[in-house]
């Protein structure tokens, strides 16, 4: 087989007696080539093992089909499982995808959009960090959809969230009929998600009129240092006999500082549901998120914006549902 390097589009003319548009063409399966033709160019390309050069193509074009996916967490299994939902639909509608992950940092993620966008990127899927970071500025005309948080620019720009509020609402609704009369709660300093989530445990208190009390409302920052130490003093000083966790990461910590002092008689909850919760002593109530919908559905509206779709007008909040998983 021919060195893949060294395998042009020029060559490819020459050997099949054809014009380089030709090539061009056909091996981009256009119908203004004769079937015969093109599956001998087709037929040629493979047998040298030619690979088209999709950087200098973006470059001639001034865009590419591919779009970039840039996440604050990718170590969250949330995180995961919406990438891999974005990955698969992409594919489907034959775009490629380039995937960062921020650490929560709004340098990295400016720095992020920036170096996609000189490989002539031309969309993006944005979990955004938020803080002081000024999309219009950053993105210009650049089609972009948001998931998960609100960006700064809000309403300018798709975005995709879930019902935190409510989730969060039926998980503290449901340790209040399992018993749980004193709920601690661990928010996340995450913007919107972690705001909204703790609107709905406040919501869930109210509607049941249990006093709203201060000292029991936990804020985790983004690398949870502090969580084990607010657990142990949320479930021994505070005397809570429920805790509440904003996301499955606090969740993650709360339960090494539970196991570690072998806590017993809880009433757990936490926002996104994984499948080893069921081996966990404690049972664990917990919401579900739609990740495959949102992954699918934030490729979905970006392709349709990108083919200028008569039917988006302006820009979209939409919310997903989320769905309530008990254990017994």
């Amino acid at each position: 087989m021919a060195d893949n390097k060294k395998v042009t589009i020029r060559e490819l003319a020459k050997r099949a007696g054809v014009s380089e548009a030709t090539v061009s063409r056909a091996l981009n399966d256009s119908p203004r080539v004769k079937p015969a033709t093109k599956h001998k160019i087709q037929q040629l390309a493979k047998t040298l093992g030619y690979r088209p050069n999709l950087l200098a193509r973006s470059m001639r074009t001034n865009q590419s089909k591919t779009i970039g996916v840039i996440i604050s967490n990718i170590a969250n299994p949330f995180f995961t499982a919406v990438v891999r939902a974005i990955e698969d639909e992409a594919a489907t509608l034959n775009y490629r995808t380039i995937v960062i992950n921020t650490d929560e940092n709004p340098g990295t993620e400016r720095q992020a959009i920036e170096m996609l966008q000189g490989y002539m990127v031309s969309r993006f899927i944005i979990a955004s960090t938020r803080r002081g970071v000024d999309y219009h500025l950053l993105l210009g005309r650049t089609p972009a959809i948001f998931i998960d948080r609100l960006p700064n620019n809000n309403g300018d720009y798709d975005t995709l969230l879930v019902n935190n509020a409510d989730g969060a609402k039926q998980v503290v609704n449901a340790l209040i009929a399992q018993g749980a009369t004193r709920i601690g709660v661990i928010s996340s300093s995450v913007s919107t998600a972690g705001q909204e989530r703790l609107a709905g445990y406040r919501m869930a208190l109210q509607e049941n009129r249990i006093a709203v009390d201060e000292n029991i409302i936990k804020c985790s920052d983004v690398q949870m240092r502090r969580v084990r130490r607010y657990t142990s003093n949320l479930l021994i000083n505070q005397a809570c006999d429920g805790l509440f966790t904003a996301d499955n990461e606090i969740f993650l910590a709360a339960m090494a500082e539970i196991t570690a002092r072998n806590l017993t008689g809880l009433k757990l909850g936490t926002f996104d549901n994984a499948p080893w919760f069921d081996f966990l002593a404690l049972p664990v109530t917990a919401v579900q998120q739609p990740t495959v919908e949102m992954g699918t559905r934030a490729v979905q509206r970006l392709v349709a914006r990108i083919n200028g779709s008569d039917k988006l007008d302006e820009p979209e909040l939409i919310r997903l549902s989320v769905k309530l998983v008990k254990r017994n």
